[in-house]
């Protein structure tokens, strides 16, 4: 019956594995926040409505999938969410991004999760005011997928900056 575990896990150095939490948890903020050994990723409902900071500084957590931001409420620390996760390479989202986002330290993702993040920006539900998505990525764009989910992050009020396409 937990709906807040915020920075429950904060600090937990040698936490490795998938911790789970309930459905009805609404709350993680800073859940995992310096949890340099995560490599698992969080099994929790989607009813979550504050995830800011929730990876900060997970290091070694290479992929995320299925993740929906779509109830997550804008907050300042939920462009932080994945701040300095460097080995961060797959990230799978499901809905909508309705907030700015970062992932400037997130050298390493992949062709497809950058098309996931863009996509959910795409879906965006709630009415745009200046969003920001960050990048630091190279990538060779596919018959111009990217750019054209771009475009239309763009009509949406997204700013979409650091994606280089070559």
């Amino acid at each position: 019956n937990v709906t807040d575990i915020s920075w429950a896990y904060h600090g937990c150095y040698n936490l490795t594995g998938s911790p789970v939490c309930g459905n009805k948890v609404t709350t993680m903020s800073g859940t995992y926040y310096a949890c340099h050994n995560l490599t698992g990723q969080p099994v929790c409902g989607n009813n979550v409505t504050d995830m800011s900071y929730m990876f900060y500084n997970c290091s070694k957590v290479e992929s995320i999938k299925t993740i929906d931001l779509s109830k997550v409420t804008y907050s300042s620390g939920h462009s932080s969410m994945f701040h300095y996760c460097s080995n961060l390479k797959n990230v799978d989202f499901e809905g909508s991004i309705n907030y700015n986002i970062s992932f400037a330290t997130n050298e390493l993702l992949t062709y497809e999760s950058v098309k996931s993040i863009l996509t959910a920006c795409y879906n965006t539900t709630k009415p745009t005011t200046s969003k920001s998505i960050y990048f630091t990525r190279t990538l060779t764009d596919q018959n111009g997928e990217l750019t054209n989910l771009i475009a239309t992050c763009n009509t949406k009020g997204w700013t979409v900056s650091g994606l280089t396409l070559e």
